[in-house]
């Protein structure tokens, strides 16, 4: 009984630890957040993190692992079961794509953090960068380009395109208090977000070369 309650409080503690970094390290960056800052805010001993994760990069990479893969292969799981719902057309899976993300439940502090951890990463040219490439964001992107494929004849032109939608989703995504303010409303209402993915899939196949 001592044993299991000991690993319970184990656990805890590594899921405080885990969420207060993942907050620390968003806000401030892997070099902003010390290891003593995450330690005092969790209300943990600072032997803690060696102990639960053997290093601050561990348990850098830790956070990406508990809060951004399984989020990524959850909508990507979610994508391949919208494609084989949708028309077998290009605008049939950029609308299954923008579904796919913009009406994934997500909260908004967890929004913040994921948003902000992949924006520090995508703009340095580390090793964690390539990690959150290789684990995080392509997954997806490799999805969404096996399913438009067929309609593209050049590679190029293939990835292009895929960056375009996933640039417009992301940014419908995630910059929703700038949206909100433009718009005039205080919520994505669901109404909203379905006018947004038809809107994403309409506007990225209206162009010549796609329609």
């Amino acid at each position: 009984m001592r044993r299991s309650r000991l690993k319970q409080k184990g656990y805890e503690t590594k899921a405080r630890l885990l969420e207060v970094a993942a907050q620390l390290f968003a806000e401030r960056g892997f070099n902003g957040a010390g290891v003593r800052e995450i330690c005092k805010q969790a209300k943990i001993n600072i032997s803690a993190i060696n102990y639960h994760f053997g290093s601050k990069k561990e348990l850098y990479l830790e956070v990406f692992r508990t809060y951004l893969i399984p989020k990524t292969l959850e909508i990507r799981d979610n994508f391949k079961n919208l494609v084989s719902q949708k028309p077998k057309t290009l605008k049939g899976v950029v609308e299954a794509l923008a579904e796919a993300v913009l009406l994934n439940p997500i909260d908004e502090k967890q929004r913040k953090i994921i948003f902000s951890l992949i924006v520090r990463e995508l703009t340095n040219d580390s090793e964690t960068s390539k990690f959150v490439l290789k684990k995080v964001l392509n997954p997806l992107l490799e999805e969404f380009s096996k399913a438009i494929y067929p309609f593209f004849s050049s590679k190029q032109d293939l990835k292009l395109f895929a960056f375009s939608v996933i640039s417009q989703i992301i940014f419908f995504n995630f910059f929703k208090p700038w949206i909100r303010e433009v718009f005039g409303t205080t919520s994505y209402t669901s109404e909203f977000k379905q006018k947004i993915i038809k809107h994403i899939a309409e506007f990225s196949t209206c162009l010549e070369n796609f329609c």
